[in-house]
Order: structure tokens, then C-alpha cells, then sequence
């Protein structure tokens, strides 16, 4: 006999908990109640007989805001609870059904294996009808067993559909009470019912971001902050509600999570986070209008310039990676961008390259990130000190400065394009002054040859174009400062050193051919002085030239000096060797070798065959923008116009050669590798065979130095 019984459906109850749902409408109850109650009471409230004036008018309409929002919810509350109620009867319904369609099912189960048992037995003593009674009592349990399978499916899906349309009368009776609009979050309602009620609305509001800081940050701060930067990420978007975040946050909190930040930045983890706080600052008007509380904390935690701990360059990553998040604002963007910018010039080093490898530049995400919204006055803002500027012009930019280029092509479209002008010739001719008092770049001494290192030259050739194009179309300023050094007047430290930064970035072709054709054209339309001030101008052109070389000279003196410095600590062995007065061939080796390594303290760099311009030259431009006959020689002009011309441009040229100057240069050593062996080798043995030898001094010889 092969006939088998199916195996009895499942008979599961509906997904949920009718229990909980009846809690909820126990809660709805009371919540009605207490609606109603509000209403009862405060409709007589709503009549404030006598009572006039501006404090009239103001009581009324809070008292009718408060009872509009009561007597709407008691609406809400009793229709909700209606529609709920009905939906709880008919779950309870649904579950007697199904609990009796498995008590019928266990019956109906047992009974046929009981009687499928007993036809079972009896086949096996031959009773010939068994087997036929075996299956037609299978078919029958088949049959049963699909009806409750089929009442099973529609009972949970007339619940389903029920509950469908329960929410959408929840969601329509909730519009009363949070306002319309599509799904509404917590949030939402909280906003909104704080609109309709300031008074109590502005503490609930600051409750949200107190309570949100907490979480982040307080004693009982979960170590994974993820679930509670998710749960908050929607409400510290709200401008009071980011406000009190930030504030209570405080100095230390902010800082703590900008850490964080850096700890996770090029992880893939730090996204939630990097939003929420560009969202919360930006909400809370971090770089623009933000409120006294909110200042104090941002201005607690902006990087100090002089510093040099490597915590502030943790600061300074999170901070990146706050301003790379979507929702940074333009104004925040720009401030901190500023701060980094400037810390940067000070420091003399990127924040970048003072962290953990792999992690993202602060200054590249607050360049791209200011590119990317367009915002001309954002730019400008980020770019309006000289320091800013320094600390754009010393970095190489890994893009070739094509970001960096945009930004300053962007400023250019701001209102306050004069004074970004002054400040990138101030940032350009910083430290260019040997009798400058700070020499070097600002905050870091003077430099090695007594001038300071304003720019990175290689960054400078990246943004001349940008920055040319910027200055050329504001030439007038030029002119006027280029005039007063022409006609001997007494210049300011900041037209000094703004003539000295014109005179490096004329060294740059795609910013000097647009900046002589400016100034050249502006001089040619006329005006007091104008042979003078082209004569300065061809001082200038010398100055920037001489200043170019003395730039990269010093480099070469920086690396001289390292390079010789560390060859020295390796072979520090062999010299105290040499002091005990054996080893008188390791000696030798020694100073051989540092010549040979070029580690012997020796200047070697090619000579000055830069561009040379001279008073002739300041003639003849003078002439030719007084007379309009370009290229004649200053002694081939026949004018007295002419002549008054170039005599006033020579003029010019001298006057401003003598306010621009710079220091004498070390002297280049131009002799031949063999005979500065034979002279260290000599010296060396020498002191050796005199007694314990003096540490030596390796200077540069001959003394023939740069043009």
C-alpha cells in the first residue's frame, strides 16, 4: 500500500502585535481625554473681556494658535483612535478564526490518522477495499486542508488591506496636527508644532539639540556613534535646534568630533558624520550671521597660527572633511578654508603631510568645495588676507593649480576686487624686503640668505596666469603705487612690498605679457608722470628678475646645507676616529668623498642669465608711451617731449632701483672638483698632523659670485 496523508498547512497568525496595538489605543484614550480637556478649558480663555492693547492682541492670537492646535488634535486623536479601534476588532477577529481553523485542522488531522492507520492494517490481512478507502480518505484531507489554506490567505489579506487604509486615515488626521506634506518624521512635527506654539516650541527645539550633543559626546556617549548620528542627522539641520547642538557641544566636543573625523577620513565611514556637522554649522550660521553662543564655540576652535602641536592638524583634516560633506554651506566653507589657508603660511608645512598617510588635503576639499557652489563672495572671503594668499602660493598644488586658478578666477567676480589685488601682491612681495623686521615668510624668521621665502616658485608659475589676470585688470592700482616710486616719493610698507610681489609675478610669462600690456596701455592714454612711473616699471621688471634668482639661490643653499649636514652625522665614526689621531686615510676618504658627494658645504649653482633691464630700457619705454614711437633708441629721439621723456623715465628707473633692493648673495664656488679635493685633503691632513683639529668650516671658494 504506497497511499500517504499531505502534510497539514501552516496556519500562522498575522505579522504584529495586537497586544501592543491595544496599548497604543489605551494611550490614545487618555490622550484624547486630555485633548478634549485642553479644549474645554481654553475656550473660555479665547475671550479676554476688557483686555486691549498690543499685550490684547498678542494673548488672543496665543491662546487661539493653542486652541486651534488642541481642538485639532482632539480631532485627529478622536478619529485616529475610531479608525484604530476598528482595526483592532478586526484583527481580533481575524485571530478566533484562525485559532479555530487549527483547532479543526488538529481534529480533522487526527481523525484521518487514526482511521488512515486502521485501513492500513487492514490491507495488510487482505481485506482488498483498504487501499481504495486509504486514498479516497487522502483526497479528502487534500481537499480540507486547501480550503483552510485559502480562508487563511484571505483572512490576512482583508486584515492587510485594513490596515492599509487605517494608516491613510492616520496619515490625513495627522496633517492637521504636523502640517501637509508627505511622509512626516518626528522632526517635522516638532518643527512645526514650534511654529505654531513659540513658547513652547523654542524649548523643544533646544531640547533636541541638547539632547543630540549628549549623544554624541556626553558621559553616557555610546562608542560607535553611527546609530546616534543617524538619528539625529534630520534635526540639527533646523536652525534652532543646530544651534543649541553646537552650543552645547562646546569647544571641546566639536574638537573631540573633528578628531574623530580624521581618525576616520579615506575610510569610507566618516560621510554621516562629516554631514551632520556641516549641516548643524551651517544651520547654525558658522561663517556667517551665527549668534553669540555659537561664535564663542567656533572661535574656540579655529587652529592657532603659531603652534606647531600635531593635534591641530588632526583639527585641521576633520575640518576638511567637514567642508567636502554636501550640506557645508559657502560661508563655512570659506571661513575655515581661510584658517587653514592661513595656519598653513605660518606653519610652513601642509596639515596634510603631518597625519597618518591616505588621509584628504583640508585645503583642496575647501578650494573644491568653494569652486563647485560658484560663490564668488565665498571666494573672496576665503582669499581676503595676504596670509591666506601666502598660504595659497607656498603649497604645490597636485592639480597643476587648476582648482586654485578657478578660485581666484571665481573672486575675480566679486565685489571687493581691489583689495584681493593688494593682498596677492602682498602675499607675492612678503619677506622680498632685506630691512624688513620679518623676514621670511610671516611667523617663520627670515630666510637663509636674510630674505624670506614668500612663494613656492613652482606654485607661483601653477596660479601666474590667474593671479596676472587678476591684478592686470585692476591696473590702475599699480600705476598709482609704480608713480610714487618713479617721482622719489616716500612709499608705504605696503606699496613697497605690493611693487616687490609685482616684480615676481612679472618673472611669470602668462601673467607678464597681460600686466605690461595693462600698464603700458594705461600709460598711454596719458595721465601726470606717466615716464616715471614706466621707468619704475622697468625697475620693477629688474627687481623681480634678481629676486627670481636670489629665491631659487636660497633654495640651493637650504639644500646644501641639509645634504652637508647629513653627511656629516654619517661619517661622525670615521671623525672620532681621525680625533684620536689614527686613521689618518679614513680622514681622507671623508673629505674626498664629501666633494665628490658635493656634501662639503660648497655653493654650486649655475650663474644669473635671467632677463636683464636697465635705465636704457626705462628710456626707451618712457619715450615710446609719451611719444607713441615704440622701439627708437633714447638717444635717437628728437622732441623736446621726447627727450624730457626719457630723461624722466631714467629718472624713475634709478629712483625705484634704489628703494628695491637686495642683499648681497654667498659666493658661488666655481673652481674644479680636483683642486677642492687637493685643498680639503690637504687641510685636512694637515690639522691632523698639528693636533686635534677645530671643527671646520667649509666655505665656499673662490669668491666669485652671482651677477
Amino acid at each position: 500500500m504506497t497511499a500517504t496523508l499531505p502534510r497539514p498547512v501552516e496556519l500562522p497568525d498575522p505579522p504584529g502585535s495586537v497586544t501592543a496595538l491595544g496599548a497604543v489605543l489605551d494611550e490614545l484614550g487618555s490622550a484624547a481625554f486630555t485633548a478634549g480637556l485642553a479644549v474645554h478649558l481654553l475656550r473660555p480663555a479665547a475671550v479676554l473681556t476688557g483686555w486691549q492693547g498690543e499685550d490684547a492682541r498678542v494673548a488672543a492670537g496665543e491662546v487661539a494658535a493653542a486652541l486651534g492646535v488642541a481642538d485639532g488634535l482632539h480631532h485627529a486623536l478622536t478619529v485616529v483612535s475610531g479608525r484604530l479601534r476598528e482595526h483592532h476588532d478586526r484583527w481580533l477577529g481575524a485571530l478566533a478564526r484562525l485559532r479555530a481553523l487549527r483547532e479543526d485542522q488538529e481534529a480533522d488531522v487526527a481523525q484521518a490518522r487514526a482511521e488512515f492507520g486502521r485501513l492500513l492494517a487492514a490491507a495488510h490481512t487482505g481485506d482488498e477495499t483498504a487501499r481504495g478507502r486509504a486514498e479516497a480518505l487522502a483526497a479528502r484531507l487534500v481537499v480540507a486542508e486547501g480550503d483552510r489554506a485559502a480562508e487563511h490567505a484571505a483572512l490576512l489579506a482583508d486584515l492587510e488591506r485594513d490596515a492599509a487604509e487605517a494608516a491613510g486615515v492616520l496619515a490625513a488626521a495627522g496633517q492637521g496636527v504636523a502640517g501637509s506634506g508627505g511622509s512626516r518624521s518626528v522632526t517635522d512635527v516638532t518643527v512645526h508644532l514650534a511654529g505654531l506654539l513659540p513658547g513652547w516650541g523654542d524649548g523643544a527645539l533646544t531640547t533636541m539639540g541638547v539632547r543630540a550633543a549628549a549623544e554624541l559626546t556626553g558621559p553616557d556617549a555610546a562608542t560607535d556613534t553611527r546609530d546616534a548620528v543617524l538619528r539625529w542627522a534630520e534635526a540639527v539641520a533646523v536652525p534652532a535646534v543646530a544651534e543649541a547642538f553646537v552650543a552645547a557641544l562646546g569647544a571641546d566636543g566639536l574638537t573631540f568630533l573633528l578628531a574623530l573625523l580624521s581618525e576616520q577620513a579615506g575610510t569610507g565611514e566618516e560621510a554621516p558624520l562629516a554631514g551632520l556637522l556641516a549641516a548643524a554649522l551651517t544651520s547654525a550660521g558658522a561663517g556667517a550671521q551665527p549668534t553669540p553662543r555659537v561664535r564663542e564655540v567656533l572661535s574656540a576652535v579655529t587652529l592657532p597660527l603659531h603652534d606647531p602641536d600635531p593635534r591641530h592638524d588632526e583639527t585641521a583634516v576633520g575640518m576638511g572633511v567637514v567642508l567636502a560633506a554636501p550640506g557645508a554651506g559657502a560661508a563655512l566653507v570659506a571661513a575655515w578654508g581661510r584658517h587653514l589657508l592661513e595656519r598653513e603660511a605660518v606653519q610652513g608645512h601642509r596639515a596634510v603631510d603631518r597625519v597618518p598617510a591616505g588621509r584628504p588635503d583640508p585645503v583642496a576639499a575647501a578650494l573644491t568645495a568653494i569652486v563647485g557652489a560658484g560663490d564668488a563672495d565665498a571666494a573672496s572671503r576665503l582669499l581676503h588676507t595676504s596670509l591666506a594668499w601666502a598660504g595659497l602660493l607656498r603649497r604645490v598644488h597636485d592639480d597643476d593649480g587648476w582648482t586654485a586658478s578657478a578660485l581666484i578666477a571665481l573672486a575675480g567676480d566679486a565685489t571687493d576686487t581691489d583689495h584681493l589685488a593688494r593682498q596677492a601682491l602682498q602675499a607675492l612681495g612678503q619677506g622680498l624686503d632685506p630691512a624688513d623686521a620679518a623676514l621670511g615668510a610671516p611667523g617663520r624668521g627670515s630666510g637663509p640668505l636674510g630674505i624670506g621665502e614668500p612663494v613656492h616658485l613652482e606654485a607661483l608659475g601653477q596660479l601666474a596666469g590667474a593671479i596676472g589676470m587678476l591684478v592686470a585688470d585692476r591696473s590702475e592700482l599699480v600705476r598709482g603705487d609704480l608713480a610714487a616710486a618713479g617721482t622719489g616719493e616716500p612709499l608705504s610698507p605696503a606699496q613697497d612690498t605690493g611693487l616687490r610681489g609685482l616684480g615676481l609675478l612679472l618673472t611669470e610669462p602668462p601673467a607678464e605679457q597681460r600686466l605690461t600690456s595693462s600698464l603700458v596701455g594705461g600709460l598711454a592714454l596719458g595721465g601726470e608722470h606717466r615716464a616715471e612711473t614706466a621707468g619704475a616699471l622697468v625697475a620693477v621688471q629688474e627687481f623681480g628678475h634678481r629676486a627670481r634668482y636670489a629665491l631659487r639661490f636660497a633654495e640651493e643653499v637650504v639644500d646644501t646645507r641639509a645634504w652637508t649636514a647629513t653627511y656629516d652625522l654619517l661619517t661622525a665614526p670615521v671623525d672620532l676616529v681621525r680625533k684620536a689621531k689614527v686613521g689618518v686615510p679614513a680622514g681622507v676618504v671623508v673629505d674626498v668623498g664629501a666633494v665628490l658627494l658635493q656634501a662639503d658645504g660648497r655653493i654650486r649653482f649655475e650663474p644669473d642669465t635671467g632677463p636683464v633691464h636697465t635705465a636704457e630700457d626705462a628710456a626707451r619705454l618712457a619715450a615710446a608711451v609719451v611719444t607713441g614711437a615704440a622701439g627708437v633708441r633714447p638717444s635717437g629721439v628728437g622732441t623736446p617731449a621726447g627727450r624730457a621723456a626719457v630723461q624722466a623715465g631714467s629718472a624713475g628707473f634709478t629712483r625705484t632701483s634704489a628703494v628695491l633692493t637686495l642683499p648681497p648673495l654667498p659666493a658661488r664656488y666655481t673652481g674644479s672638483t680636483a683642486g677642492a679635493v687637493l685643498h680639503d685633503v690637504v687641510e685636512g691632513l694637515v690639522s691632523d698632523a698639528l693636533g686635534p683639529p677645530s671643527e671646520r668650516e667649509r666655505r665656499p671658494r673662490p669668491t666669485v659670485g652671482p651677477r
